[in-house]
């Protein structure tokens, strides 16, 4: 692991800046693009100073998808980690995907391939929420005037040899995906899922840890964001989601 820091008084700037306004800040002494200053600011410390995603590899260029990659620092973090690395994203939100192709080009990374398309149960289209930061999503849709319409790919077609590392933060989707996906997620050797449960909603996440466990793969949870410390007592949400953890999967050799 590094010793990634953002700088206090670059932190200051961009949390002063009001929500859902484009800008630019440096990460790694590289120009980088966002499209909300909050969600950046977040993003990072969860990517670059949690290292959420951190993984060894036997292979100078593992295969990895992103499923969810934003405005791109999971990507750019995967290239710092694997200069060599392959790396397959997605990112159905219109402007972050406009600003992920920005950051990818000026990062001037290599061997990426990224899909402006959901994951999905098939490939049609969907509704999805346009939230313009992190927070956009398919499934239970709070507002449906910012709704609009994505395409859809589905994950299995991407499983077909080995992928070293799958990352899934779908914003909910997470079920219908690996659901999809189940006889082909043999071949991922590491994944991570950001689970989300909604309130009101039926939660997935024993249906989810049951396709890990019949794939044979452990795994280690922890809690994220919107947690509630004493739920007996009060529930927190944020957007309509009342539980957020990591799940980090990965195969009993491993």
């Amino acid at each position: 692991m590094q010793n990634y820091k953002m700088d206090n008084s670059e932190r200051t700037r961009l949390l002063s800046l009001p929500r859902y306004q484009a800008g630019e800040t440096a990460i790694l002494g590289r120009k980088t693009f966002f499209t909300d200053a909050a969600s950046a600011v977040s993003t990072f410390d969860s990517v670059f100073e949690e290292e959420v995603y951190c993984f060894e590899s036997d292979s100078s260029s593992p295969l990895i998808i992103d499923g969810g990659a934003n405005i791109g620092l999971s990507v750019f973090y995967f290239k710092t980690l694997f200069p060599n690395s392959r790396i397959i994203a997605f990112e159905p939100d219109p402007m972050l995907f406009k600003t992920l192709s920005k950051n990818v080009e000026v990062w001037n990374l290599q061997n990426v391939l990224f899909f402006d398309k959901a994951l999905w149960s098939e490939e049609t289209e969907i509704e999805f929420w346009h939230e313009g930061a992190d927070g956009g999503r398919a499934i239970d849709i709070p507002d449906v005037r910012k709704a609009i319409k994505v395409k859809t790919s589905i994950l299995s077609k991407y499983l077909e040899t080995k992928v070293d590392f799958l990352k899934l933060d779908i914003e909910g989707s997470e079920y219908e995906v690996l659901a999809e996906s189940e006889k082909k997620l043999k071949n991922a050797e590491r994944i991570y899922i950001e689970y989300h449960s909604f309130k009101d909603k039926p939660q997935k996440l024993g249906e989810i840890l049951s396709i890990l466990q019949k794939n044979s793969f452990r795994y280690s949870i922890r809690e994220h964001g919107a947690t509630s410390r004493q739920p007996f007592i009060q529930r927190r949400e944020y957007l309509g989601i009342d539980l957020l953890l990591h799940i980090f999967a990965y195969k009993e050799s491993r």
